[in-house]
């Protein structure tokens, strides 16, 4: 009995070694590829794979059955922003508010030894919404000013050095400004404000090895990760003339005073990229409804710089850029079988296997799209087109 005591003992203790070995820390992310174009796979069909959401130290998560849906762009530019001067990069994002209504901003985010935080946001173009169909009069609009937003707290994503078991909590709050032409309320052009508090919690549940499949090349790659949890509980409220807007203005557009909607990610991070490798998105708060998988596709393998070529992307060009109606776009080669397809910064498809040099955005509404290029259906990449009216 003593014997088999000691083995046991020994053989846990060697366990315990090797398990604190294999845990990785990501120490900053100063060698990180920040700037530049990253793909993504995309998955809805989750119906097999609920071991991915479970918190597990020595993991081991194998996600190279999943079939891919489509593929999304993200463009991640450096800083040029006068506002947020200490912003390492910039990137594009958009809010979606009652009535599948939305507008879109830019990011400006801070990368340092410390954190990875974003710092603000700017509309830098004033964006016009339409609103009559919910109201019955063409001339209601609401109107987003180029404005600079500064958060309070510097919303952080990660806090160097990252490792197991680490969490934090943010609290941080921002305002959003607005015009309203309103005519049964007696509104217009009105100033209003969106204003903002969000709640973010980052805890690091699991650590271990994950399997996924470059969406080009069908080739397999086993990376060491880190398991987070991101959670956002954003708190909204809305004010009109400096006053709390009234509940019939704000239900006829789906939106109530101070409302909260809750957002709920696992992640798997790598070192060395901004983008985590994996990311799981729920349906709200509960995390039992997986509703999409992204799989970064960048840099899969140490040893190559991402699963396109960036000349070959450079070769599709357009202009102009901005424009308000008639987009030419240029194939490199007029003999070869190209083809592409238009989404806006939610997925939205407003073409696709499209193949003509001219491309009619004046029904576009305003805002930023993503022209993805193929040759012979096989994605190339995409560039961003800015849509102004």
């Amino acid at each position: 009995m003593k014997k088999s005591f000691v083995i046991i003992l020994t053989l846990t203790c060697l366990i315990q070694s090797y398990d604190t070995r294999a845990q990785i820390v990501i120490n900053n992310l100063s060698s990180a590829q920040v700037f530049g174009r990253d793909t993504f796979g995309l998955v809805y069909d989750l119906s097999s794979f609920t071991d991915i959401y479970d918190h597990k130290s020595g993991g081991n998560w194998d996600l190279t059955s999943l079939t891919y849906a489509s593929s999304l762009v993200f463009e991640r530019n450096s800083n040029t922003s006068v506002n947020f001067p200490s912003a390492s990069f910039q990137e594009d994002i958009y809010y979606p508010f009652g009535g599948g209504l939305s507008y879109d901003a830019v990011q400006a985010s801070e990368l340092n030894s410390n954190h990875l935080s974003a710092i603000g946001e700017e509309i830098v173009t004033e964006q016009t919404i339409a609103i009559g169909a919910f109201t019955g009069n063409s001339n209601d609009k609401l109107v987003f000013p180029v404005q600079k937003i500064t958060y309070s707290t510097p919303e952080t994503e990660l806090k160097f050095p990252v490792k197991h078991n680490d969490n934090y909590i943010v609290t941080s709050k921002h305002t959003t400004s607005f015009n309203i032409t309103l005519t049964l309320a007696g509104l217009n052009n009105s100033p209003g404000e969106r204003r903002t508090t969000n709640v973010i919690s980052d805890s690091v549940v699991g650590w271990g090895k994950i399997k996924v499949r470059d969406l080009k090349s069908g080739q397999h790659f086993e990376i060491d990760v880190l398991q987070t949890v991101y959670h956002v509980d954003t708190y909204d409220s809305f004010y009109l003339n400096g006053k709390p807007a009234s509940i019939a203005i704000l239900t006829a557009f789906g939106l109530s005073q101070g409302q909260l909607s809750t957002s709920v990610e696992t992640r798997f991070i790598r070192k060395g990229e901004v983008s985590p490798l994996v990311t799981v998105y729920y349906d709200g708060a509960s995390t039992d409804v997986p509703i999409e998988i992204d799989i970064h596709q960048n840099r899969l393998d140490a040893n190559s710089v991402g699963i396109n070529s960036i000349s070959e992307i450079r070769e599709f060009t357009f202009y102009p850029n901005p424009s308000d109606e008639n987009v030419q776009i240029i194939f490199p080669d007029a003999n070869e079988n190209y083809t592409y397809s238009v989404t806006d910064m939610r997925g939205s498809v407003f073409c696709e296997n499209t193949s003509g040099n001219q491309l009619d955005v004046s029904e576009f509404p305003a805002g930023s799209y993503f022209i993805s290029f193929y040759k012979e259906g096989e994605f190339i990449g995409s560039r961003k087109l800015l849509v102004l009216h």
